[in-house]
Formats: structure tokens, C-alpha cells, sequence
């Protein structure tokens, strides 16, 4: 059985859903394998200005929510740290902070949540990855809801949908195992792809990529077997 690498759990959130960014970490503090996690990320989807209010304020909440071995391991980051000198693009503002994260983490993987996660029952690591320590990717069939998303993310990277197997997909919501270099190198090609940073690239592109299946073309063309 592989060893336990420590794990940042990163949850996105933003002015509207601070309550639930508390009763999220209050769950992470009382039900989550704390030594198995090395740091506690939480993105504040706000503007420049607002930002620092909204910090505070979510510091204040969490400052006596929780135990100080979890509190200790907080670390909150926004737009700016990022994208200092652009403005946000509105659709893709959060799906644009789940990837970028990754510039910012020295973890191999890194567990994506939203706000709205809460953990019931206690979990850990090995929850979300196999013996062998590879993430556990869930997939589902292909809806014809999904396919136009799908056949987007896949043409964003530049491959031919029609030459990968489109019946499956992976489940495009959080909690979401990722692994950050290849995150790293995902936003890399994207940019030098379309000589823009990645915001732009995906501005514009609403209903027909999103930032999973982005990451999930970006595997498989990389990998033939995603599930290895």
C-alpha cells in the first residue's frame, strides 16, 4: 500500500457563501484525517476591493470555528494573486481559480471542493486514492447535456473529439482529485497555445468547456489510460 502523502484540500467561495465555507472547514476539522492534510486553501472569488473585507471577515468566523491545528494550516488566496492585472471574466472566474491553484502548491495532488461540500462522515486520503496512491477518477455517461462541453474541451486543447471514446466522462463536480503538474502543464499549453494567460482563453467559450473536462482532455491525450 503506497505511503500517505499529506493533501491540500483547496474550497473556492465567495462573499455570498461564507456561512458555508464555515460549516465546510467545521466538518473538515472534526470529521477529515487533519495529519493527513498539509494545508487548507480557500479562494475568495471576489474583486480587488472587496477581497480584503471578505478575508477578514471569513477569518474572523473561522478563528473560533475551529481547532487551531486545522486553523494553523489556513491559507486564503483570491483573483489578484493570480491575475494581478486582470480583471475577472465573470462565468469562468472559479473554474480559472481551481486550475491556477496549482501554480501556487507543491503537493503532487490536490483535493478540489466548493463551499457547498460538507463531510458527514469521517474521511481521509484514502478515500481518494487507490492502493497504489493514483487519484480515484469517478466517471458517468456522457449526457447529451454534457457533450457539447465534452466536444469543446477536447477541440480547446486541440485535439479531435471524435477520435476519443465520448461515451464516458468524468463526474464534473467537486470534491475532484488533481494532479498538480499536470494542472501546471494543462494551463502552460493553453497558453502558449493562444498566446494569452488563461482567463482569456477560456473568456468567451461559455456552455462549451469546462475547466474538469479541459483537465480530463488534457489526460487523456497525455495518458491513453486515465484510469492507470
Amino acid at each position: 500500500m503506497e505511503a500517505i502523502v499529506p493533501l491540500p484540500l483547496v474550497s473556492v467561495t465567495f462573499s455570498g457563501d461564507l456561512r458555508l465555507t464555515v460549516l465546510q472547514a467545521m466538518s473538515v476539522d472534526r470529521l477529515f484525517d487533519l495529519p493527513t492534510v498539509s494545508e487548507y486553501v480557500i479562494l475568495i472569488n471576489e474583486s480587488a476591493d472587496s477581497f480584503g473585507s471578505v478575508r477578514a471577515a471569513l477569518l474572523r468566523l473561522l478563528r473560533t470555528a475551529v481547532s487551531e491545528e486545522l486553523f494553523s494550516k489556513i491559507r486564503i488566496l483570491g483573483w489578484t494573486d493570480f491575475y494581478p492585472e486582470t480583471a475577472r471574466i465573470g462565468f469562468y472566474d472559479q473554474q480559472m481559480l481551481k486550475l491556477a491553484v496549482s501554480r501556487a502548491l507543491s503537493a503532487p495532488f490536490y483535493l478540489l471542493l466548493d463551499a457547498k461540500n460538507h463531510f458527514v462522515a469521517k474521511a481521509g486520503w484514502r478515500d481518494f486514492f487507490s492502493d497504489d496512491g493514483k487519484p480515484l477518477l469517478d466517471r458517468v455517461a456522457t449526457s447529451d447535456y454534457w457533450r457539447s462541453n465534452l466536444e469543446g474541451s477536447f477541440a480547446l486543447v486541440g485535439e479531435d473529439p471524435a477520435a476519443y471514446d465520448q461515451s464516458e466522462m468524468p463526474t464534473s463536480i467537486t470534491p475532484f482529485v488533481m494532479v498538480t503538474a499536470e494542472t501546471r502543464e494543462l494551463i502552460n499549453q493553453l497558453e502558449e497555445k493562444y498566446q494569452t494567460i488563461l482567463p482569456n482563453v477560456f473568456k468567451g467559450r461559455e456552455g462549451s468547456a469546462t475547466e474538469f473536462l479541459v483537465y480530463y482532455a488534457c489526460l487523456l491525450y497525455t495518458s491513453p489510460s486515465p484510469r492507470d
